[in-house]
């Protein structure tokens, strides 16, 4: 029971200490041909992080002799710490190979296992800020986010914003 507390509280500080990583962010960003990219630098770490956390509580309680004695102890204590592990290192994949490249005519987004997007820049009706956040309306009620801890977002912004003659604070109803 105390081993079970000690690793709780360390995945508790290591969740902490991700959470802090998450506002690290590069103010540029660019691909080999110079063109700006949006990444999630610190959103892999913190999702590996976590399933590091949840799968060695899973496994650690799937070791105890005495939760196999009762299938309720043995579904909460490991297979469901298991399988919130394997979910998130679903999501440190995605975070991993997320990446919007701003090209000359289109913003390509890739992302595993979601695929391949593209956001015409022709298509685009307006930016939006929402808080801290920037949001893209694009034709047909498409819309493509972009959050304020993403890297290389104050480069991509500055951009589009350059591209398309757009200036994001100062449009009506932006906050």
């Amino acid at each position: 029971m105390l081993r079970s507390f000690l690793i709780s509280a360390g995945g508790a500080l290591a969740f902490s200490l991700l959470m802090a990583l998450f506002v690290r962010a590069r103010a540029r960003e660019s691909d080999p041909n110079g063109n700006p990219v949006l990444r999630c630098l610190a959103a892999p770490y913190l999702m590996g992080g976590c399933a590091v956390v949840f799968l060695t509580v899973g496994i650690y309680q799937w070791f105890d002799p005495l939760n196999h004695h009762y299938s309720g102890n043995l579904l909460i204590l490991s297979y469901v710490p298991v399988a919130v592990g394997l979910f998130t290192l679903g999501m440190t994949a995605y975070f991993l190979t997320f990446n919007a490249i701003l090209g000359k005519t289109a913003i390509e987004l890739y992302r595993w296992p979601l695929g391949h997007a593209v956001f015409k820049l022709n298509d685009l009706q307006r930016i939006e800020t929402k808080g801290q956040n920037t949001v893209l309306h694009f034709a047909g009620n498409r819309k493509f986010m972009v959050y304020y801890s993403y890297s290389g977002r104050a480069y991509f912004l500055e951009r589009l914003s350059g591209n398309n003659s757009f200036k994001p604070n100062s449009l009506p109803g932006a906050d």
